[in-house]
């Protein structure tokens, strides 16, 4: 039996700290994302929606201060889109995506308008540092501010010209600062670019309408040469703002046309005639206005209109709009209208933001609400589904953590430690399910602020619990993190990691030989179908898809078939995954990899040949097109050892390679160690295996790393006569990078520092006790590294005879 002291001693006690970020990431991204949690429209909100005029399964959604939201499969799966959008200075967030438009001649090209200010764009001290128009050339992966010869940063729309791809428009606002130069007013206007956003200049527009802000723009007819816009004054009424004005020659004279004694707010045109137009005026019965002249003229038709207004592609009578919580249809030019949907969950505060009808398949319609709230019709808005757990496939549910996989019997075991890093108590409880979904037993707790509470399952539910079940941890409100270890009574295996609270629809296991997966549907209504598919080194799948169907708040516990290759696992439910792999004798426990994750350049900061040790890295195409991979490796010095080598890979196939061999070197009789890295074309993930040469006492593996950081925390300490911790770290940069190593007790006190200097392109990898001076024995506690440089990093930890080995990844 193993001692509850042994456990207080392994397991972690982890502090608040923000996940660590790539170089252009907020702090505000794990606070900010609780701020943003369910039900919560004060930020993190939904703003904007754009859909690829070719593909209607690939859908963008901008958010207020998250970045862009991106799905290529029709909403099942989610990634976060945000690498090179500017952090506002007091790291609060991105800046708000008003508007997204794609360039429908490559429609890896996008733009997107943003707001964070207003105030100039080149002063760093102001929050509008941040704004403006972005690009990205590569399907929203990749961003880069485009500003010059903007006088504001405040951006509200952007669109293409379909007719020249190189001319993009955009509306700027004219706005008072209400922080830094608080009461300044920075005047908007119409700009354009001729260059594809390289440089802007403001297009000639009446007297005062630099005093609006733009609420949005159509470029219509066959030379798209008719520019409709919209404007109104901020939180003024009329006669100051100016409503509908209206261009025929590209922007360079324009007139002012209003529905009689109102303005028009919202807008859509019929994009085979767009001398139809709906309006909708700012007054509070929102009556809707047509335009069959280009806006010359209007003519009434009818009231209730909230939001966006969205005309058919093919058929101009029937128009989508918005209420404030509900989805309306006219399909007779507004003669009759009707709700066709409505969410009475959403808060009442919240509400419905925008609405898109796909141009290349009308029967597909996307809108969105505040709150991260997404609905989607596929009969043209007849009827419309609600599309759940978006927010917790990208951030997480800040207030559960599941643990598919629990042991609790002579062989196996399993501890959980629970931190609250905030300054109150929270009341948390622990719920143990089987396989059924029923409840076994659920133990409360109350956790004191800044405490930790470390037990075996055993302590957690009694020693009568089943052998093998799952947990699900619920808390009242934000602040609690958590770790688990599964180890055998002997030590002979030991290996862990950080509870999760991220869902997934679809994700991956990337060794499908010998593996063991538990899948948790955190549903308590309704079950949650799961399909696994095997997919073997050519791409291919060599055997039919199976299939699971999990109860409401139960788990299914799958074998892989014994073959080559990786599993990829989707569910039409959000679902909680956990995979174990390896040798009979050391099981490796690793979350399964995320599939709409994935980088084109990834590192494994560990690889080791000879000398007793052996590593074995597999890497997956995440894409449906061949690849090329080329791999280098490098010595802590930045010498490469070996050849560089390149190799392909298929289409959603997979490359496994081990050994110094591959590199063309045999290692000395110590053996030779460094780390890799791995670039492609197409997005990639993988994992890193390493252990004794033979696979017979130790093993452990680590996913590979796509994003480096200046802040790492690794969460457990053990460094004594029995066990020790070693850190590598990695500096990718032309520079050195300074590290400071910072170690901590278990009460959270400071118990030494040290200094590690890594050098450009190279790497350092040593004892913890050898980095940082007379540090003391210790069985338990973290480190943190801070480095001025960023730098990608892991550690371990291990007995000092090997019997046992663990990874741990960066937090």
């Amino acid at each position: 039996m193993v001692a509850k002291g042994f456990l207080t001693a392994i397991l972690l006690l982890i502090p608040s700290v923000a996940t660590p970020q790539q170089a252009d990431d907020c702090s505000v991204e794990i606070n900010g994302a609780l701020k943003g949690g369910p039900g919560n429209i004060q930020d993190h909100m939904f703003h904007s929606l754009a859909i690829d005029p070719v593909n209607e399964n690939i859908v963008y959604a901008g958010t207020e201060t998250s970045g862009i939201f991106k799905t290529v499969d029709g909403g099942v799966t989610w990634s976060r889109l945000r690498l090179g959008f500017k952090c506002t200075p007091n790291k609060t967030g991105y800046s708000q995506i008003f508007d997204i438009a794609i360039d429908p001649a490559n429609t890896q090209i996008l733009y997107a308008a943003t707001v964070n200010g207003p105030g100039p764009v080149g002063n760093a001290a102001f929050p509008s540092s941040s704004g403006g128009v972005y690009k990205s050339t590569d399907g929203g992966l990749t961003w880069t501010q485009k500003v010059n010869g903007f006088t504001n940063s405040y951006v509200t729309f952007v669109k293409v010209d379909a007719t020249n791809h190189n001319r993009v428009y955009a509306g700027l606002g004219g706005v008072k600062s209400t922080f830094g130069n608080s009461g300044a007013f920075y005047e908007g206007g119409i700009w354009v670019s001729n260059d594809a956003a390289e440089s802007w200049s403001a297009l000639p527009t009446p007297p005062g309408i630099s005093t609006n802000i733009f609420v949005d723009m159509e470029l219509a007819g066959a030379n798209q040469r008719t520019i409709y816009a919209s404007a109104q004054l901020h939180g003024t009424d009329a006669p100051a703002a100016y409503g509908f004005i209206r261009s025929t020659d590209g922007g360079q004279t324009w007139s002012i046309s209003n529905p009689a004694a109102r303005l028009v707010y919202g807008f859509g045109s019929f994009k085979q005639d767009p001398n139809i137009l709906y309006a909708h005026d700012d007054s509070d019965s929102r009556r809707v206005h047509q335009s069959t002249d280009g806006g010359v003229t209007w003519v009434p038709l009818n009231a209730g209109l909230f939001g966006p207004i969205r005309v058919h592609p093919r058929d101009s009578r029937t128009v989508l709009f918005l209420g404030r919580t509900g989805i309306l249809k006219t399909s007779d030019g507004f003669a009759s209208q009707r709700e066709v949907y409505n969410d009475p969950d959403l808060p009442l505060n919240a509400q419905m933001v925008d609405i898109r009808i796909s141009d290349s398949n009308p029967s597909v319609v996307w809108a969105c609400a505040k709150g991260y709230f997404m609905y989607k019709s596929t009969d043209g808005g007849e009827t419309f589904a609600k599309i759940t757990g978006i927010r917790d496939l990208v951030y997480g549910n800040p207030l559960s953590m599941d643990l598919p996989s629990v042991f609790n019997s002579g062989s196996a075991m399993t501890g959980i430690a629970l931190v609250n890093s905030s300054s109150s108590p929270i009341e948390t409880s622990l719920t143990a399910f089987n396989n059924a979904g029923a409840i076994m037993k659920s133990s409360p707790v109350s956790i004191p602020a800044g405490t930790q509470i470390a037990r075996l399952a055993s302590e957690w539910f009694g020693p009568t619990i089943e052998p093998d079940f799952r947990v699900r941890i619920s808390t009242s409100k934000p602040g609690i993190s958590g770790f688990y270890l599964h180890f055998d009574p002997a030590l002979n295996t030991l290996d862990g990691g950080n509870l999760s609270n991220r869902l997934s629809r679809d994700f991956i296991v990337p060794e499908a030989r010998g593996a063991t997966i538990s899948i948790a549907n955190p549903d308590p209504t309704r079950p949650a179908d799961v399909v696994f598919r095997l997919f073997d080194p050519a791409g291919k799948e060599p055997m039919a898809p199976g299939s699971a169907r999990i109860p409401p708040s139960g788990r299914v516990v799958l074998s892989s078939a014994d073959r080559d290759g990786y599993l990829r696992i989707t569910s039409a439910d959000p679902v909680f995954p956990i995979a174990q792999s390896g040798t009979a004798r050391d099981k490796t426990t690793m979350p399964a990899l995320y599939a709409d994750g994935g980088a084109r350049n990834i590192y494994a900061p560990q690889y080791v040949a000879g000398g007793g040790y052996q590593s074995t890295v597999t890497l997956i195409n995440l894409e449906t097109t061949d690849t090329t991979v080329n791999i280098t490796w490098f010595d802590n010095s930045a010498i490469r050892l070996g050849q560089s080598i390149s190799r392909p890979i298929a289409a959603l196939g997979s490359l496994t390679f081990s050994g110094a061999g591959v590199f063309g070197i045999t290692p000395p009789a110590a053996g030779v160690d460094g780390y890799l890295v791995i670039g492609s074309s197409n997005l990639m993930t993988g994992f890193v295996r390493y252990g004794d040469a033979a696979g017979a006492r130790f093993e452990t593996s680590l996913p590979l790393i796509g994003q480096t950081v200046r802040e790492a925390l690794f969460a457990h300490v053990a460094q004594d006569a029995t066990y020790f911790t070693g850190v590598a770290i990695v500096n990718r940069n032309t520079e050195p990078a300074a590290v400071t190593v910072t170690v901590f007790n278990t009460a959270g006190a400071k118990v030494g520092a040290g200094q590690a200097i890594v050098p450009p392109n190279g790497r350092v990898s040593q004892l913890l006790a050898e980095i940082v001076p007379q540090l003391p024995p210790s069985s338990g506690g973290y480190f943190k590294l801070t480095s001025d440089r960023n730098i990608l990093s892991f550690a371990v930890f291990g007995t000092r005879t090997l019997s046992v080995l663990a990874a741990l990844p960066m937090q």
